[in-house]
This record gives structure tokens, C-alpha cells and sequence, in this order.
């Protein structure tokens, strides 16, 4: 299968090749959007969250999904 399962509280890491638009989806819900390249994040629900990125005003990567769990 594609993505990957982890427990809550597991530390995130997006890495974007350049600076784009980024968007952290939880569940189908944008929960965070802003102009990154590195960021780390620490989901705090248990839930499947995935990362879509634009680069000028284009669609550019999307990521498989991540389970996160109790």
C-alpha cells in the first residue's frame, strides 16, 4: 500500500525542493496553508493527513497519505 502509519506525536517533516504554497490536509480539510520549504509538524489527532503543494498557482506535488494512530 502507499503512505505510512504512525502514532500521534511522531514529528513530521515537509520538505519542499523551493519555496510554494503548502497545504497540510487532515481528513480532507485544509487545517494549514502558507509559503514554505521546510517545516516540521506534530499532528496531535489521530486521523490520515496528506500534503498538497502549488508552485505558481500550479498543482505541483502531492504526497501519499499518512495514518497517524493512538
Amino acid at each position: 500500500t502507499m503512505g505510512d502509519t504512525v502514532s500521534i506525536g511522531t514529528t513530521l517533516l515537509i520538505k519542499n525542493p523551493l519555496k510554494a504554497k503548502t497545504r497540510i490536509i487532515f481528513n480532507g480539510r485544509t487545517i494549514s496553508e502558507e509559503e514554505i520549504e521546510f517545516k516540521k509538524f506534530i499532528p496531535e489527532l489521530a486521523g490520515v493527513y496528506r500534503v498538497e503543494t502549488e508552485l505558481n498557482g500550479k498543482r505541483w506535488i502531492f504526497s501519499n497519505h499518512i495514518r497517524v494512530e493512538h
